[in-house]
């Protein structure tokens, strides 16, 4: 197979000096009727010349169908030159009906892979306020 051709998954990363981890987990706990406490764990390392660490944590409360409050954490550590910084953040979202959701982020995220609900895509850095709609049809 042409190198050039092969999808990210496919990569030889081993021949190339590169290894590269990643653990998701998440724990749901049912606190009430219709009410959910969700602990969330996203981490990612990744070693070649420098080594890349970038670990997310989220606590959030969900009350179905009405919609979720969550705290996000993110801290993200490289090797040379060493540096670590911190990313907070809260996040609100409402559903005021099975196919419209509006979400309010505050904080800070390093953006970067990021894999939710078995989809993944790339983010770009944030910090600031961001409200989004998501109208599902």
């Amino acid at each position: 197979t042409d190198p050039r051709c092969t999808t990210w998954l496919e990569r030889d990363l081993p021949d190339r000096g590169m290894e590269e981890r990643h653990v998701v987990a998440d724990l749901h706990l049912t606190v009430a009727d219709f009410s959910d406490v969700v602990v969330g764990f996203d981490g990612r390392t990744e070693e070649s010349f420098v080594r890349s660490e970038l670990d997310r944590y989220h606590l959030t409360f969900t009350r179905s169908p009405w919609g979720s409050i969550g705290l996000r954490y993110a801290t993200d550590e490289i090797s040379l030159p060493p540096t670590r910084r911190d990313y907070w953040g809260g996040e609100v979202q409402v559903l005021p009906g099975p196919t419209v959701t509006f979400t309010l982020f505050v904080g800070a995220d390093p953006g970067g892979l990021v894999c939710s609900g078995g989809q993944c895509r790339e983010m770009p850095p944030f910090d600031g306020m961001r409200f989004e709609v998501e109208w599902r049809f």
